[in-house]
C-alpha cells in the first residue's frame, strides 16, 4: 500500500528553526553556542507561577483540561486588562488562550478565510506567516516595504493591491520591530 503525503508541506523551511536545531547538534557536540536564532523570552516565568506549578505538581491530583477556548478566569482577566489599560471592550468570550503565536495565527486564518483565499504579508515579515498560509491552502500575496516607510505597507499599497481578501499587519513587525504610524493604520 503506498500512502499519500500532503501538498500542505511542500513549503520553504523556517530559515530560524534550521539555524536552531544546527546550534543543538553544535551544543550536543560540546560546542559553546551562543543562540540569536529565534526570538524566545531571556526572563524565567515569575516565581509566583513557579510555586504554583511546584504546588500542582506536589498534590499529585490529575491535571484536567481546560475549557477548549482556555481558563475563564484568565480571559476574564485579560478582558479586564484591556479594559483598563487601553479602554478596549473586548468580551472574554472572544479571547481564545493558545499553546503559542502559530496556533493562534492558524485559528485566526481558518476562521476568516477559505482555501485559494489572498492573504497580503508585508516584506520583511516574519517568514511563518508565508508558511502558514501556504499550508492552509491560502495565496500569500506581497508586499515589498522599505526603511522609508518603517518596513510597513502603506494604504496607497494596498489598495494597488486589488483583490485580496485580507491582510496581515503587525505591529510591532517582526523582524523589524517597526511600529505603524497612527495615520496611517487610520487610513488602512
Amino acid at each position: 500500500m503506498t500512502f499519500k503525503s500532503s501538498n500542505r508541506s511542500n513549503i520553504q523551511p523556517f530559515f530560524a528553526m534550521e539555524m536552531l536545531r544546527e546550534a543543538n547538534e553544535l551544543e550536543k557536540d560540546g560546542r559553546n553556542i551562543i543562540h540569536l536564532e529565534v526570538g524566545e523570552p531571556s526572563a524565567g516565568a515569575p516565581s509566583a507561577v513557579i510555586n504554583q506549578a511546584k504546588k500542582i505538581l506536589e498534590e499529585k491530583k490529575p491535571i484536567p483540561y481546560t475549557d477548549a477556548l482556555g481558563i475563564h478566569t484568565l480571559r476574564e482577566r485579560i478582558s479586564d486588562y484591556y479594559q483598563s489599560s487601553s479602554n478596549l471592550s473586548i468580551p472574554s468570550k472572544n479571547i481564545i488562550i493558545t499553546t503559542g503565536t502559530s496556533a493562534g495565527f492558524v485559528l485566526s486564518l481558518l476562521s476568516a478565510f477559505d482555501v485559494g483565499d489572498k492573504v497580503a504579508i508585508s516584506i520583511p515579515g516574519y517568514p511563518a506567516y508565508r508558511n502558514i498560509l501556504i499550508s492552509l491552502g491560502l495565496k500569500p500575496v506581497e508586499i515589498i516595504t522599505n526603511k522609508n516607510q518603517k518596513y510597513q505597507p502603506t494604504s496607497t499599497q494596498i489598495k494597488k493591491l486589488g483583490n485580496i481578501n485580507g491582510i496581515i499587519l503587525a505591529s510591532p513587525s517582526n523582524p523589524t520591530g517597526s511600529i505603524f504610524d497612527e495615520k496611517e493604520l487610520y487610513e488602512i
